[in-house]
């Protein structure tokens, strides 16, 4: 965790004069934010807010791989992702559902094929 938080903040430092106005207006941690997790700095979190459109169809499109490792790597970085994203997943919501019906109508069919 410590490079990830040595990258967002060396981000930040790098486009300081972009991010200005974000940083000045941050509100701070949201009140839903889970008590037990460590929030990542904003230049993490400007960082996968900014590559996120390219991430989810993808990482969704793994959710429903056909190897079981890739569903569970792509299941255990989906909550890291969105806890980055914040407030920034509403723009997202409509390909972040799909995926995740998706993928959970896949598991489904994979369940009844071979309980048959």
């Amino acid at each position: 965790m410590a490079i990830w938080d040595d990258i967002g903040l060396k981000f930040q430092k790098e486009n300081e004069n972009d991010l200005k106005d974000k940083i000045d207006f941050d509100s701070g941690k949201p009140f839903h934010y889970p008590a037990d997790q460590f929030r990542p700095n904003f230049g993490c979190r400007e960082l996968i807010s900014r590559s996120a459109s390219r991430l989810l169809p993808g990482l969704c499109n793994d959710l429903r791989d056909w190897q079981e490792a890739t569903r569970h790597k792509a299941a255990g970085l989906l909550p890291i992702i969105l806890l980055h994203l914040e407030s920034a997943i509403t723009q997202h919501t409509q390909t972040l559902i799909t995926g995740l019906c998706s993928g959970v109508a896949e598991i489904l069919l994979r369940v009844s094929l071979n309980s048959s």
